[in-house]
């Protein structure tokens, strides 16, 4: 999978689906492609000097990398992604899974039984056979599996809240690691 094949899909699936929906989408590299790229570190001067110039900043051709950075740093603004721009256009909108945390994602669940159903029916292993079953087994999802996979992930999303609460409750624990003779020296008394 890549951004391209992705995006041609994502058009298509926009245009199909019911108006102000929210797509539920991880950050996978191909669903995660810069709409508006900032300059960083990693780009030449050269191009650097040529954003500066197609946002209508004025800088000396005479500034240094870093000096043209520090130009762009005020401008920086919180990632836009190019599928959530599009699904904006059409009146949806994108809620994106905090990153490693594909267990808040239903269609995960879904995938799983997928492959079981696949798994268990597979005998030949020829991609024909793989390809066949895995329609019949799109088709045997329901409506209410999706629903069972969805509450499953609204609970799991509540018990990382009343976590992430828990977390923020706790007092930080130091450990000092440096030896400290008075300790030592009480903790043999106490041998005696």
């Amino acid at each position: 999978m890549n951004s391209e094949v992705f995006e041609t899909w994502f058009r298509k699936l926009l245009k199909s689906i019911p108006e102000n929906c929210c797509v539920v989408m991880d950050n996978a590299s191909y669903h995660s492609r810069v709409a508006c790229k900032t300059p960083s570190s990693s780009w030449r001067k050269a191009h650097i000097q040529e954003w500066l110039a197609q946002n209508g900043i004025a800088f000396d051709p005479n500034l240094r990398k870093p000096e043209l950075l520090e130009l762009v740093r005020p401008l920086r603004k919180k990632k836009l992604f190019f599928l959530d721009r599009l699904a904006a256009e059409e009146g949806h909108q994108v809620v994106r899974l905090p990153a490693y945390h594909c267990d808040l994602n239903p269609i995960e669940l879904v995938w799983s039984q997928l492959k079981g159903f696949v798994r268990s029916r597979n005998t030949t292993g020829r991609v024909d056979d793989i390809e066949r079953l895995l329609q019949e087994g799109i088709q045997a999802v329901t409506a209410e599996d999706w629903a069972k996979c969805c509450r499953h992930v609204i609970v799991l999303e509540k018990k990382y809240w009343e976590n992430d609460g828990i977390m923020e409750e706790i007092e930080p624990v130091v450990v000092s690691l440096r030896s400290d003779s008075s300790s030592d020296e009480s903790a043999e008394d106490d041998d005696v």
